[in-house]
């Protein structure tokens, strides 16, 4: 290694808590981790569903031995909603009632919020889990951002670069307080393109689908000791699924669909392409499209 990396997963993996999932990092994924962690940007990752971008992040957060906090993007997100919420509908409720409280009341830290102030956050709302110190740095996850509204990556463009933001209902801004260690990873699955503005602003990698001695090596990383025969003959499935999902034009096998099939078959006592129901079980696990899709192209 031609340079002093920050991450580095084969020395920091003893971190990583008994149980928890392992992650074989692709040519180049480990180098644009550190990049993001040294520049201070966030980090985009690019792929398929099911390709590992949203368990990288928890991977890189036990490593470092950092907190980790996550949010997944849905359609209705709206920028807003990530740094805070205001419940209007409350509010009403108890002016209704004759109950007058202050806004700050009604005021919900989101999850940027928690990661730049966590000592602010904790003053308001219900809920707010507890932060670790400035020092002990945090990993946070903001998940399928292409699903938001379009206009909601521009709206983080501030608060990602400037790390502040302005609280209307409270009329006070809020900072990311001294010394915070923040690394954002935002992933997408493509559906739409985000705003250049904001992908400039982000370290980009796109996560490729593993070729066939990646793929064995996610599976054995995952069930060490898996038989040998019972992994080679999943991934000539996973590679005549894949050609013919292609072949017509459908979503192929991920990789996460291809480790349900092995965990499946452990699971269900299927130890080797023997057994009667072994190809059964891996289809079922793999290929998600009409029954007689498959080879109909």
């Amino acid at each position: 290694m031609s340079y002093t990396p920050i991450f580095n997963p084969a020395t920091q993996a003893s971190a990583r808590p008994e149980g928890a999932s392992p992650y074989v990092y692709e040519p180049g994924l480990e180098l644009a981790v550190n990049v993001a962690l040294a520049a201070r940007r966030p980090l985009l990752l690019r792929g398929a569903p099911g390709a590992g971008k949203s368990s990288l992040a928890l991977n890189v957060a036990l490593c470092l031995e950092r907190n980790y906090d996550e949010e997944v993007i849905t359609s209705r997100t709206q920028a807003q909603d990530l740094l805070y919420r205001f419940d209007v509908v409350r509010r009403l409720a108890d002016v209704q009632a004759g109950a007058r409280r202050d806004d700050a009341h009604y005021v919900e830290p989101g999850i940027l919020w928690r990661a730049l102030n966590a000592s602010s956050a904790q003053q308001l709302g219900t809920g707010v889990p507890a932060q670790p110190a400035p020092d002990q740095g945090l990993v946070v996850l903001l998940d399928e951002i292409d699903k938001a509204d379009p206009d909601v990556p521009n709206d983080l463009l501030v608060v990602l670069d400037q790390r502040w933001f302005f609280v209307r209902e409270l009329g006070r801004r809020v900072e990311a307080q001294p010394g915070i260690d923040l690394f954002l990873i935002i992933t997408t699955n493509g559906e739409r393109d985000l705003p250049s503005a904001f992908v400039r602003r982000c370290v980009v990698f796109e996560i490729h689908a593993p070729d066939r001695p990646r793929m064995k090596k996610i599976a054995q990383a995952h069930f060490p000791g898996a038989p040998e025969a019972l992994l080679e003959g999943i991934l000539d499935v996973h590679e005549e699924l894949t050609r013919d999902a292609k072949g017509a034009q459908l979503r192929p096998p991920s990789t996460a669909e291809t480790i349900d099939a092995v965990r499946s078959c452990l699971a269900l006592g299927i130890t080797d392409t023997q057994a009667a129901e072994w190809r059964t079980v891996v289809e079922a696990a793999m290929w998600k499209h009409a029954s007689r899709a498959r080879g109909a192209a």
